[in-house]
């Protein structure tokens, strides 16, 4: 399984500026972390802790996460998210 996630060298506040991104996301379009959580498949203590960087988003959660904020350009969605997707 693919897992997507913070790098090893991220600073803690870059990881809380990327968790911020994506709180103001789910913001703009009237929605809250355990509404996103359970729309993706997820618990709400599982989104928190992927979001402060403490566990690693899969490709999955990626993609639902892109459909719940819609978020058309999954490169955008992994800025929000400061992962980066495997190249081809």
């Amino acid at each position: 399984m693919i897992l997507y996630g913070y790098p090893k060298n991220a600073t803690k506040g870059g990881r809380e500026m990327e968790a911020n991104k994506i709180r103001a996301k789910i913001k703009e379009h009237g929605l809250n972390q355990n509404s996103v959580a359970e729309k993706i498949g997820i618990s709400a203590n599982s989104l928190s802790r992927k979001l402060c960087g403490k566990q690693d988003f899969t490709l999955t959660e990626v993609v639902a996460l892109c459909e719940v904020l819609k978020i058309e350009n999954p490169q955008e969605a992994v800025s929000y998210t400061h992962l980066t997707l495997p190249t081809t």
